[in-house]
């Protein structure tokens, strides 16, 4: 048998066998139901951040446009415990979510309000709130500014080892590293 027939062979087994182990394997590991579920009446939910340390779960949200606070064993058709939201905590739209366990701080990529209308994407920012903080609260922290070099952040994640956070920013298609201690005072 030639090199050239051999490669047919298994390419035609394998588009006619692929459908079929896909099928298989969904049944078998794919479609697994939740162990618990949360709903909203009004969804938009954008991002997730879990910290099983301190039992909360925090969600950006689009309407009403900031952050919800969840327990973590929460469940079925249950108002979020605080909502960061309004006017002064800037928030258009989260982008990206992290949880600093150690500090109980929830840290934010943001698109500010306004950008939508006006296109400044160097007023999206990094926004640090505390767990505790509910309603029309503004950041105890932000990471913005020229200096940054950061136009439009879209995802964070901690590195607590090294006290460091890693910030995306979709315009620049990067990430920059930031300490953490000269953000968090």
């Amino acid at each position: 048998m030639r090199v050239g027939s051999r490669k047919s062979l298994i390419l035609a087994a394998f588009l006619l066998g692929g459908p079929a182990v896909l099928f298989l394997f969904s049944q078998l590991r794919g479609n697994i139901a939740p162990i618990r579920a949360v709903q909203d009446p009004y969804p938009v939910f954008a991002d997730i951040a879990v910290d099983p340390i301190n039992n909360i779960i925090a969600i950006g949200n689009r309407d009403p446009q900031g952050i919800l606070i969840f327990s973590r064993t929460d469940q079925g058709d249950v108002a979020p415990r605080r909502i960061i939201t309004g006017p002064k905590t800037g928030i258009y739209a989260t982008k990206g979510f992290t949880v600093n366990p150690a500090r109980k701080e929830l840290i934010a990529t943001v698109e500010a309000r306004g950008v939508q209308v006006n296109r400044n994407l160097g007023e999206s920012f990094v926004g640090v709130w505390n767990y505790s903080d509910n309603g029309d609260v503004p950041p105890k922290a932000t990471l913005k500014g020229p200096s940054t070099m950061l136009i439009a952040p879209r995802g964070a994640a901690l590195n607590l080892k090294d006290q460091e956070m890693y910030v995306i920013d979709k315009v620049q298609n990067a990430f920059f590293a930031f300490a953490l201690e000269r953000i968090l005072r």
